[in-house]
């Protein structure tokens, strides 16, 4: 629906996106490579397809995700997803639903050792399927804070942190519903320097 390359200063507002045709796979309502500024406030964004992501950039900085409403209905689906070397973004204030098996609601995956300093604050996240991911974070130096997130279905996680770290964690409420389900996945070396009082 919007694709979005080498763009600077952009704010996207108030936009209805629906995709109304689940077939095919690896989908985008809102994709992004290489931009510095972008806002993208208040949208409401729905997709039905599999693996078809909300929103995704890689490779840009700076940028604000705040008060959208995101939902996807199939199995994959990624609800707000930054990629390769992505710096110093702010996601807040978003109410995230995913109804498909093997999603996630927020994904920071740089694998990069660099700092990203994103920070992911006021965020409510629900997921309601199997294997599903509330945040997974595979990247360094991020603030989580004030986030809510439930997930409901075997196997799956509220929070999942790789081998990077330098993260910190203040003030989040994660509860989990379901067989092997965990609120927090610690996994491989991971360093948590700080990790703030349960709500």
């Amino acid at each position: 629906a919007i694709y979005m390359t080498g763009i600077n200063d952009i704010l996207v507002k108030n936009i209805k996106i629906f995709e109304v045709n689940s077939s095919g796979s690896g989908k985008f309502a809102v994709y992004g490579i290489s931009n510095v500024n972008v806002t993208l406030y208040n949208n409401t964004i729905t997709t039905i397809g599999n693996t078809a992501h909300a929103i995704s950039f890689t490779t840009t900085d700076n940028s604000t995700f705040d008060s959208n409403l995101i939902r996807t209905t199939n199995a994959n689906a990624y609800g707000i997803q930054f990629t390769a070397g992505s710096v110093g973004n702010l996601i807040k204030n978003n109410n995230i639903t995913l109804i498909g098996g093997s999603s996630r609601g927020i994904s920071l995956s740089t694998f990069s050792s660099d700092p990203d300093y994103t920070t992911i604050i006021n965020n409510t996240i629900l997921t309601t399927n199997t294997s599903s991911n509330g945040t997974r974070i595979e990247s360094n130096h991020n603030f989580f804070i004030n986030n809510s997130i439930i997930t409901v279905g075997n196997a799956s996680m509220g929070l999942s942190i790789t081998q990077y770290g330098n993260n910190s964690f203040i003030n989040n409420s994660i509860r989990t519903s379901g067989v092997r389900a965990y609120g927090i996945i610690l996994e491989s070396s991971c360093r948590i320097p700080e990790v703030g009082p349960p709500s």
